[in-house]
């Protein structure tokens, strides 16, 4: 799960996930090509910024909450796009141990492979799964997600808190559950 830096009682929600053995991740607020048209908030790291005033936000972002595994863009399509921009961000991530997810803001995104030079831990999203928020989009996509995960091992599906993408995943999961024998990241009675 990932939680905006912005929420009110952010702490409890953490522990909440945490205790729930969800893993957790916090939203980094980062500029998008329409910014300022879009803004991610107060603390989002800007390309226009110097590599300093970005690090104190970043500083900011990740003090605001302990017990999380690393860090998801928020919107962020300027800013990962950028190599000289994300550099100081996964060098911070790296030297705090953190992993970087890479919500693919755009698909010009350089993020994972500076992730990569620098030894980060990382993923990306191979697909949103409430773009278009209804139900047969939805579960178009969660059955797109399901094939690349078959083709490729795994896959990884970013979603919103919308009621209707809630609706769909609790349709879903048992569906998978059946399907691959565990939800995933479970392992099963037997060892496996």
């Amino acid at each position: 799960l990932a939680f905006t830096p912005y929420a009110d009682g952010l702490a409890q929600w953490v522990a909440l996930a945490r205790a729930a053995g969800h893993e957790v991740l916090l939203s980094l607020p980062m500029e998008p090509t329409d910014f300022p048209n879009t803004d991610p908030g107060p603390q989002t790291l800007l390309t226009t910024l110097t590599p300093r005033q970005n690090m104190e936000r970043l500083n900011w972002v990740l003090e605001r909450a302990q017990g999380y595994v690393g860090i998801i863009n928020a919107q962020g399509s300027r800013f990962t796009a950028s190599a000289d921009a994300m550099r100081p961000v996964i060098d911070r991530l790296f030297q705090r141990g953190f992993l970087f997810v890479d919500a693919r803001a755009t698909n010009s995104s350089v993020a994972t492979r500076v992730a990569d030079d620098v030894g980060v831990p990382r993923a990306f999203a191979d697909r949103l799964i409430d773009q278009e928020a209804s139900r047969p989009a939805i579960d178009r996509a969660l059955a797109d997600l399901e094939r690349l995960a078959r083709q490729n091992g795994a896959a990884l599906g970013i979603a919103q808190t919308y009621p209707v993408t809630f609706e769909r995943l609790i349709n879903w999961l048992p569906q998978i559950e059946a399907a691959w024998g565990a939800a995933p990241g479970r392992q099963q009675s037997d060892g496996r």
